[in-house]
């Protein structure tokens, strides 16, 4: 009981610092500011958390993490493993797990279960993507999050998916939904809660980008303190590497035949 009470109020703590979502016009003067050395990302349209098949298996799997506090649960979503991502609740200083760094100019908020709820379309979720989604990081006061995706190979294109979901009941409290705005690349903003009511869901956006260094900088902000659930990143092989497979494939099965008919 005790641990719910204090949940909830550092969870009030952090809303009080959220500000209404603005308009489109006015948000732009959100935008964060970006490395010059970050590649820019193509960003697709942000798509509703829906089902376990949202989780893209595109490529190879380069890695995968789960946002949380300490003792953050992996979870496995179609097929994909994300491993835990700890940030210390009420802690400043980046935080490092393999090659990729999460670090802000403000305070982490972070949970293992306060982004989740019982009801309405996130509770329809199966239990490993509610795993995946109910925990997460944001900022106390803070508006911006920088990601630093590492293990890269400079011209490899490369899939990153994020996640921003707050089921929470809190979200009554807001005049407006809170957002998650991400960046470099085309403008792209996360819609937390897509009812600004208690079980309501988050969206998933993927973007491409091909590497111009081993890392590559992602800016996470908001007209509202941001959330932050996920991230996936993952290498696809370009169009060429695709048509040498392919031909090699072919090349095979012409030469068993030939050999056949021989």
């Amino acid at each position: 009981m005790k641990n719910k009470i204090a949940h909830s109020i550092a969870t009030a703590q952090m809303k009080k610092h959220r500000r209404p979502l603005l308009l489109a016009a006015a948000a732009l003067a959100l935008l964060p500011a970006v490395r010059s050395d970050a590649a820019m990302i193509a960003w697709d349209t942000p798509t509703l958390i829906t089902a376990d098949a949202n989780v893209s298996t595109t490529g190879s799997l380069l890695y995968a993490y789960t946002f949380g506090a300490t003792g953050v649960a992996s979870a496995t979503v179609n097929g994909v493993t994300f491993a835990p991502f700890e940030v210390s609740n009420n802690g400043s200083s980046p935080e490092t797990v393999g090659s990729t760094t999460l670090s802000a100019g403000f305070t982490f908020f972070s949970t293992n279960t306060g982004l989740g709820a019982a009801t309405g379309a996130f509770a329809a979720l199966s239990s490993a993507y509610q795993g995946l989604l109910k925990s997460g990081v944001s900022l106390f006061g803070g508006d911006q999050f920088n990601l630093s995706l590492g293990g890269l190979t400079s011209g490899v294109t490369y899939i990153v998916q994020i996640w921003a979901n707050e089921s929470t009941e809190f979200k009554n409290d807001l005049p407006s939904n809170g957002v998650t705005q991400v960046v470099p690349g085309n403008f792209t903003l996360l819609d937390i809660n897509n009812t600004n009511a208690t079980g309501g869901v988050g969206q998933w956006v993927t973007g491409t980008f091909i590497a111009d260094s081993t890392d590559q900088y992602v800016a996470i902000s908001g007209s509202a303190a941001p959330d932050l659930n996920a991230v996936m990143v993952r290498s696809v092989p370009e169009p060429s590497t695709y048509a040498m497979l392919l031909g090699g494939v072919a090349g095979l099965f012409f030469l068993r035949r030939r050999r056949k008919m021989s």
